[in-house]
């Protein structure tokens, strides 16, 4: 049995879940198993130009319509409510097995760019169809980490909309969670992912530390090292609290574009400071760095192909491509 076939074994799953009927699941699963129409490798090598140039728009053009409007679920799920089609997709997710590792090279690409939608439409701000995409995804590779960390992210701003809008004499929260975000949710996705890098929190975690120094929106002194000296609880990996305003992105992928882990940092970093002065009085303040130095690990369950940077527009800035050993 490899690591990720344990992993997903030994995955804690909460009570909303375990109401779920694998056997329903296994069905549901079966009738969505048609194939997602095939990308002709030109359109392929169009749209992955546009979305490292950060023009999303113009990758979503390059793709045939079908793979943009296709859904995890069927034509017979319409009259359904949200919560009734979404419930045996997480049965599926949480019973099926992950991908074998010999699939199709063209099966991994097809899954690998409903990801990559998935991603786009997240930076353009839509949630929804973000959330379809990595539920496509989920539905081919369960264990498709960075898909859990996205819905966890979609599933937090979507849950803490809702909230606002809930009148508690008159309304019920449950009723209206399933109603509105359907049968998934914000912790149940943290949990997956984060059992997927580490069986117990004393686990060795393979790691690709990068770091360079940050200098007015240029990068110097890149440098990257392997390790396995990391806990991913030490670095928050899912960015519970993530602010998303003028963040960097950096990208570890792997084998067929396969996104293994992503870190953020900021444009510059703000520095506090206390102290006295002559008088004895309390004084402080704050200044803001534009050059600084920054170091982060990036998690490596697979193979690692190559690094990339993103600025804040979405644009590619940086590309290191890791030796083949």
């Amino acid at each position: 049995m490899d690591t990720k076939t344990r992993l997903l074994s030994k995955r804690k799953i909460s009570s909303l879940v375990l109401i779920c009927s694998a056997l329903s699941g296994f069905v549901y699963l079966q009738a969505c198993s048609n194939k997602e129409p095939a990308i002709r490798e030109q359109d392929l090598r169009k749209f992955y130009e546009m979305y490292e140039k950060g023009e999303y728009t113009a990758a979503l053009e390059s793709l045939p319509a079908d793979i943009l409007t296709v859904l995890p679920y069927t034509e017979e799920d319409s009259a359904e409510t949200l919560y009734e089609r979404d419930e045996p997709i997480y049965t599926g997710i949480i019973t099926a097995e992950p991908l074998e590792k010999d699939l199709y090279r063209k099966d991994r690409d097809e899954l690998e760019v409903q990801y990559h939608l998935g991603v786009i439409h997240y930076w353009l701000g839509d949630l929804e169809k973000a959330k379809y995409k990595f539920l496509l995804c989920l539905r081919a590779d369960p264990i498709h980490r960075m898909a859990h960390i996205y819905l966890f992210r979609i599933f937090r701003r979507l849950e803490q909309k809702l909230i606002q809008i809930v009148d508690p004499e008159t309304q019920s929260i449950t009723e209206l969670y399933f109603q509105k975000l359907g049968y998934g949710n914000s912790d149940l996705h943290y949990d997956m992912a984060t059992r997927l890098v580490s069986e117990n929190d004393n686990s060795q975690v393979p790691v690709i530390e990068v770091s360079f120094t940050f200098d007015d929106g240029e990068i110097k002194d890149f440098d990257v090292s392997e390790s396995t000296d990391f806990n991913p609880d030490q670095r928050g990996v899912l960015n519970r609290e993530l602010d998303e305003t003028e963040l960097y992105r950096i990208e570890l992928i792997g084998n067929n574009r396969h996104v293994l882990d992503e870190a953020f940092f900021p444009s510059r970093q703000i520095i506090y400071w206390d102290g006295v002065d002559e008088s004895g009085k309390m004084v402080g303040g704050q200044e803001i760095e534009k050059t600084f130095y920054w170091s982060s690990p990036l998690i490596k369950i697979q193979n690692a192909e190559k690094l990339v940077i993103y600025g804040p527009e979405g644009k590619k800035i940086l590309e290191h491509t890791f030796q083949k050993k």
